[in-house]
């Protein structure tokens, strides 16, 4: 069992990540569906109107459509970096927040995390 797990680590993590990562994005994206009001604090303030509202729509249905990507497993460097960039701009636009950066940072490591072990097993052989 030992020898197994230790053959099968990198793919252990990457699910483990992949699994994290998508139940955090579903999360997110049910309780924006759910509760907007709270979710919509988190828009760039500087946005107002109709730019505000299509800035959340796209957020949300953006999570929920990397989640299934991040869980679908295919070509999981695309998902992962675009999960990363986004947390990235959750980050950037909510510094003054200070426990949605340092979650997101996190969560952002184990983005990149997740494209780099991603990157070697499906990029084209040469």
């Amino acid at each position: 069992m030992r020898n197994h797990v230790l053959e099968h680590r990198e793919q252990y993590a990457r699910w483990i990540l992949q699994l994290g990562l998508a139940f955090v994005l579903i999360y997110a994206g049910v309780g924006a569906l759910t509760d907007p009001v709270s979710w919509k604090a988190y828009v760039p303030g500087f946005l107002s109107g109709g730019l505000r509202e299509l800035v959340f729509q796209i957020s949300t249905w953006g999570e929920l459509l990397l989640a299934g990507w991040l869980l679908s497993g295919q070509r999981l460097v695309i998902p992962s970096f675009l999960t990363a960039l986004f947390l990235a701009l959750i980050v950037l636009f909510n510094l003054s927040l200070l426990d949605v950066v340092f979650r997101n940072v996190g969560l952002m490591a184990g983005a990149l995390a997740l494209g780099v072990l991603a990157w070697d097993t499906q990029r084209p052989q040469e």
